[in-house]
C-alpha cells in the first residue's frame, strides 16, 4: 500500500495530501448543555405540531 501512495503523482507536490491530524494535546471543543436542554425543542415542536393539526382540521 505504501508503494501505491508513493507513486501517486500528486502526493509529492501537495502538502495537504493525505489525512491531517491535530497536534498532540489538541482536542475538539466540548459543548456542555444543561441537563434539561431537550425539553425546550420538544415542547416547541409539540406545540407547533398541535397548532398545525388544529389549523388543518378546523380551517
Amino acid at each position: 500500500m505504501s508503494h501505491a501512495i508513493q507513486t501517486y503523482a500528486g502526493s509529492a507536490d501537495d502538502a495537504m495530501f493525505g489525512r491531517s491530524y491535530a497536534p498532540r494535546g489538541e482536542v475538539a471543543p466540548e459543548i456542555r448543555l444543561p441537563a434539561g436542554w431537550w425539553l425546550v425543542p420538544a415542547v416547541l415542536g409539540g406545540a407547533a405540531g398541535w397548532v398545525a393539526l388544529i389549523t388543518a382540521v378546523f380551517f
